[in-house]
């Protein structure tokens, strides 16, 4: 059965202002990562101000980052706990 191709909407990008700070010095601690990102002001009208915009943006701390490109038949959980019982038996 044939299918009707749609025209895709043309894609939106938004750019957005990032600090990026790197904690280091912390005893037993990898270095900390934290990335302050400001996606910058939206409309946001309410009754005692119609005009009233409020500020958007995110905070990720990043202490400890793990990526596996293959990882076998296991899941990410099976992974973690055969590394948890290597490194503590």
């Amino acid at each position: 059965m044939p299918t009707q191709n749609k025209t895709a909407e043309p894609l939106k990008v938004d750019r957005s202002t990032v600090t990026t700070l790197v904690i280091t010095g912390a005893p037993r601690l990898d270095a900390i990562t934290v990335f302050l990102e400001d996606f910058g002001r939206r409309d946001c009208p309410n009754e005692s101000d119609p005009s009233y915009q409020t500020a958007q943006g995110k905070i990720t701390i990043n202490c400890w980052n793990v990526y596996w490109s293959g990882v076998g038949p296991r899941n990410v959980a099976d992974v973690c706990r055969r590394l948890r019982q290597a490194l503590h038996p």
